[in-house]
């Protein structure tokens, strides 16, 4: 299944990627969003709030991997798209993976890689990573 077969989020994209974009860190939010969204604050920004034991967004059931704030959801969440992301497989791996530790190391890498991209399609650029 292609990732670029999808548009918006919908039930069908939800089964294969299982909230794969919900785990990103350090998404950043308005200050009007963070006044109804679970945030933290670090140099005066505000980031959704994410999970500690899961890493995921706070807002993301992991059970059934939807958003109990999706019809409202924060910008940088509705204006996301994997279909532009070309970290969204190996996102999509850390979350089917059930060894926490793998987890977290993936994720680093991905910041990491991230933090050295020159590309202003990547979304984690875009988040500021």
């Amino acid at each position: 299944m292609q990732l670029e077969l999808f548009g918006p989020c919908n039930d069908v994209r939800g089964d294969y990627c299982e909230a794969a974009c919900c785990y990103y860190v350090d998404k950043e939010i308005t200050s009007d969003e963070a006044m109804r969204f679970e945030h933290r604050k670090r140099d005066g920004t505000f980031f959704l709030k994410n999970n500690p034991a899961t890493d995921a967004c706070v807002y993301l059931d992991t059970a059934t991997k939807k958003c109990a704030t999706y019809e409202d959801r924060p910008a940088i969440c509705e204006d996301y798209s994997c279909k532009n992301d070309p970290h969204a497989d190996h996102l999509v791996k850390i979350v089917k993976a059930e060894d926490l530790s793998l987890r977290k190391r993936v994720v680093d890498e991905l910041r990491q890689t991230a933090a050295n991209s020159t590309d202003p399609d990547s979304f984690m650029e875009l988040m500021g990573l």
